[in-house]
């Protein structure tokens, strides 16, 4: 008697007809920030399994779970989704953790049993410093439940001042107030101030009013010689610098011209750093060296395993820690007079290192360039150090990389950076990852000086000094004799130097 009701609805169960597959229709938004991120919804069809019971086999029975997964992926890995919540069998919503790199991607989303549901390509992912995105949350804040009444404007570089048209939508990288003439780039707003560069820094409209005669550039003949090829500048304060190249060192502090130093340093020099207070450590052939402001000769010179290419500094509760880079990727750390250390590098015998900057002693990128395969052709390369203290090639996917060799990189923050190279080829870093700037020339640059990622200088083989900003190239300096550029410094825009091939230095704007 006890058995007829357990058969009666074991029957049931399999008279009834099979749930329909489940699918996943789409996806909102459709596009994203690479900077902000934000919530999506997936929609479909049958997202959980319905129920099935069957009594004479319990292990064959369903119970829908309402934990499910998703995530998004694309060539370059994936990306899990956060918060992730069943609503029903037609609604799951998740979130997007910023930054999140560029691309296209397929959104996946994970049935309670294990099977995936994709929906290719359904969300592109922008950065939308670089172009215009349709974020609008439909009057809703972040947090999905107060309406928003405010007329805000969007702020694609963050420095709290938009542009645009007023629209009804809140949240980051909107803002209440507008006025920003040029919202690409966060120097440049109703309070910032305004710099002799030639540019509208404050947006009223005036270009340098009452900070410069002209803001031209100029040329510094006193070390003008065929044989004084100087490879590389540092700035300490404004008008003042260090100088060097081969056997060559000088110095200059604010108008007194400049003097050559130096007896006794290494010879060779290729790289040096100059402390707020004038002192300077250089790297010549196999050793690095001390130089005091105006000092009678180097001091300190010893040997290092792997001599460095390029320095870079950093000042820390008043003590400068300084950081070198061989060619081969070899990292070597010392403060003034002290202790030595020198980390192997990871990188292969194919990889070339040419420029190494940061934005702390561990926040470091390289640039350069890898050998491809047998052949002779060489690729882009950017490396980044990673927190075992080992270089971690970045991505370059989205890149053409067939134009050989980055020759110097400039970070400004710890996701931004810009690198130049060869052929004319600017990138761009940001928090979704690495982009091509054209930079409208096929001439080798040769040094890159950023302020941020929307103002930077650089430095060409053609001897111009040109400048990124407003969206748009310019040539600020070119010397008479179009004689190769080495090298940029400056501690702001009213305060670069450009430093060259037979002694050609050129200085501006002032």
């Amino acid at each position: 008697m006890r058995l007829f009701p357990v058969l009666s609805v074991a029957l049931l169960v399999g008279c009834l007809p099979k749930p329909a597959e489940p699918s996943l229709l789409e996806v909102t938004p459709t596009v994203m920030d690479t900077a902000l991120g934000g919530a999506v919804e997936l929609v479909g069809s049958g997202l959980v399994p319905a129920a099935t019971l069957d009594f004479d086999h319990p292990s064959k029975s369903v119970v829908p779970a309402v934990v499910v997964s998703a995530y998004l992926r694309n060539d370059q890995g994936r990306v899990d989704l956060l918060e992730v919540t069943w609503v029903d069998a037609e609604h799951v919503t998740g979130r997007v953790a910023a930054p999140v790199a560029g691309g296209a991607y397929d959104v996946v989303l994970v049935e309670p049993k294990g099977r995936e549901l994709v929906l290719p390509q359904a969300l592109t992912v922008l950065d939308c410093a670089e172009v215009d995105c349709p974020l609008a949350d439909g009057g809703m804040t972040d947090s999905g439940v107060v309406t928003c009444t405010t007329r805000n404007y969007r702020d694609r570089d963050l420095d709290g001042f938009g542009a645009g048209t007023a629209s009804n939508v809140c949240g980051p990288g909107w803002v209440a107030v507008a006025g920003d003439c040029d919202d690409r780039d966060a120097l440049t707003h109703p309070l910032a101030p305004e710099l002799c560069n030639g540019l509208d820094d404050n947006c009223d409209g005036q270009i340098d009013e009452g900070r410069c005669a002209d803001g031209g550039w100029s040329a510094v003949d006193e070390v003008r010689g065929a044989s004084n090829d100087l490879l590389v500048a540092s700035s300490f304060a404004p008008g003042s610098l260090w100088v060097a190249g081969g056997t060559k060192l000088l110095v200059r502090q604010g108008d007194a011209g400049f003097t050559e130093v130096g007896a006794s340093c290494p010879p060779g020099m290729v790289a040096l750093w100059a402390e707020p207070g004038g002192e300077v450590e250089l790297a010549g052939t196999g050793r690095i060296a001390s130089q005091a402001l105006f000092g009678a000769a180097c001091t300190d010179s010893r040997p290092v395993p792997a001599a460095p290419i390029a320095i870079t500094g950093f000042v820390e509760a008043g003590v400068a820690q300084y950081v070198g880079v061989s060619r081969d990727g070899q990292l070597t750390r010392w403060a003034r007079g002290g202790v030595v250390v020198t980390t192997p590098g990871n990188l292969t015998s194919r990889d070339e290192v040419f420029d190494l900057h940061g934005s702390s002693p561990t926040g470091l990128f390289a640039v350069g360039s890898t050998q491809v395969g047998a052949s002779s052709n060489r690729r882009l390369a950017v490396w980044a150090l990673g927190a075992d203290g080992g270089w971690s090639a970045e991505s370059l996917d989205a890149i053409d990389q067939a134009r050989g060799v980055l020759r110097a990189v400039w970070v400004t923050s710890a996701s931004d950076a810009v690198a130049v190279g060869d052929e004319g080829v600017v990138l761009r870093r940001t928090s979704a990852g690495w982009r091509t700037l054209e930079s409208d020339t096929q001439v080798d640059l040769t040094s890159v000086r950023a302020f941020s990622n929307g103002r930077f200088y650089v430095s060409q083989a053609d001897g111009r000094v040109r400048r990124w900003a407003r969206s748009q190239w310019q040539t600020v300096f070119r010397n008479d004799a179009g004689v190769r550029f080495n090298d940029l410094s400056g501690t702001s825009e009213e305060d670069l130097w450009a430093v060259g091939n037979d002694g050609v230095i050129g200085r501006g704007p002032h």
